[in-house]
């Protein structure tokens, strides 16, 4: 995953916000394009600090992603544990409200697995995108 994946996959968010709001598409329609982009863009973003994410990743019914980070040896961390997400994810996952129980907080640098709410993932992907246009001007 590239900056290009990263932004193309944020650019669709906000395409697709208006597309609703023009009529174009169905609520349906953009709650299924708009979880695909978000996935896209956590996933994206999680590969431009080095840290990959376990998929499939899904918003589930209490309208959260499982954020789960894969070891680095590849082994599937539902059996072996999961990976870290590293200093640079970690600080843009604590701006999300993660959580590790029933409660949101702080996570720590050997942390590999939160739930975020998917309005909030929102929100932590636009401000990292539009902290990647600040660094390009």
């Amino acid at each position: 995953m590239n900056k290009t994946q990263f932004t193309e996959a944020v650019d669709s968010l906000s395409k697709i916000g208006q597309e609703l709001e023009s009529g174009k598409i169905s609520s349906f329609e953009y709650a299924h394009a708009r979880e695909t982009s978000l996935v896209s863009a956590l996933v994206s973003m999680a590969a431009l600090m080095g840290v990959t994410l376990q998929q499939p990743m899904q918003i589930d019914g209490n309208g959260e992603f499982s954020v789960v980070a894969m070891r680095p040896d590849g082994k599937n961390p539902n059996y072996y544990g999961c990976g870290e997400f590293g200093e640079a994810f970690l600080g843009c996952l604590n701006t999300a409200s993660p959580r590790t129980g029933v409660l949101p907080g702080t996570l720590c640098a050997s942390t590999g697995w939160c739930r975020v709410n998917h309005f909030e993932a929102e929100k932590m992907v636009k401000a990292y995108y539009g902290s990647l246009l600040g660094e390009s001007r």
